[in-house]
């Protein structure tokens, strides 16, 4: 088990379901569940475990796959939220206690 677990604060009614900051005049209203930030550090890892190695397909993969999330971190921390409602995480989120 990796060590880049986030914890889920204690809940409150506030931090069950609140509004993101606008981005580009629009809200976006996310889930107090997962978060980007630990799927791209155990990303980030991965790739830094293999070693740069522009030969191998899995650390190109790798390398590839968290620049683009890296750069469209929006767009993935909306996908995040929206997995996280549908009870993508619900496991994860059970065996941490997040």
């Amino acid at each position: 088990m990796s060590s880049l677990r986030c914890k889920k604060p204690k809940p409150n009614a506030q931090s069950e379901k609140r509004s993101a900051p606008a981005h580009a005049g629009v809200f976006l209203s996310y889930h107090a569940g997962m978060k980007p930030e630990p799927l791209l550090a155990e990303l980030n890892r991965m790739r830094k475990d293999l070693g740069e190695d522009p030969t191998d397909i899995e650390w190109l993969t790798l390398q590839h796959a968290f620049i683009f999330i890296s750069y469209q971190h929006k767009e993935f921390e909306k996908y995040v939220a929206e997995a996280s409602e549908r009870g993508e995480f619900k496991e994860y989120e059970e065996e941490d206690g997040i």
